[in-house]
C-alpha cells in the first residue's frame, strides 16, 4: 500500500484550511454575539421611550389640570414646569399635521363645528 506522503506544505495547507475554518467560526460565533447584544440595547431603549412617553403623557395631563385651576402658562414657566416636550409624530403621507399646538401640549384639532371665539392675547398671560 502508497501511504501518502505528508510533507510540509500539505501539513501546511491543512493547518491554514482548519486555522480558517475555525476563524469562520469563531467570526460568525462573535457576529451571533454582536447582533444579540444589540438586540438587547435596542429593546431596553424601546422600553425607556415608552417610559418617557408615558410620563410626557402625565405630565402634560398634570400641566392642564394646573391651567384649569388657574395658574397661567408663565407662572408655571417660571417655577420650572415648562411647556410638555411634544413628541415627534411620523407624517403620514396622506395627512399633513402642520397645525400649532395648543398650550397643553397636543396638536390643535379642527372640527367641523362653528369656530371657537378667541380672546386677544393680554401681556402677562
Amino acid at each position: 500500500m502508497d501511504k501518502q506522503k505528508i510533507t510540509l506544505s500539505t501539513h501546511w495547507m491543512h493547518v491554514r484550511k482548519t486555522g480558517l475554518e475555525g476563524a469562520r467560526i469563531r467570526a460568525i460565533g462573535d457576529l451571533v454575539d454582536a447582533a444579540n447584544a444589540r438586540q438587547t440595547i435596542r429593546d431596553a431603549l424601546a422600553a425607556v421611550q415608552q417610559q418617557v412617553a408615558n410620563a410626557e403623557t402625565v405630565y402634560a395631563d398634570a400641566r392642564k389640570a394646573a391651567l384649569e385651576a388657574g395658574w397661567t402658562s408663565k407662572e408655571l414657566v417660571s417655577l420650572g414646569y415648562p411647556q410638555p416636550v411634544q413628541r415627534r409624530r411620523q407624517r403620514n403621507s396622506a395627512t399633513d399635521s402642520s397645525e400649532p399646538a395648543d398650550d397643553t401640549g397636543t396638536i390643535a384639532e379642527e372640527s367641523d363645528r362653528a369656530p371657537k371665539t378667541v380672546a386677544p392675547h393680554q401681556p402677562g398671560q
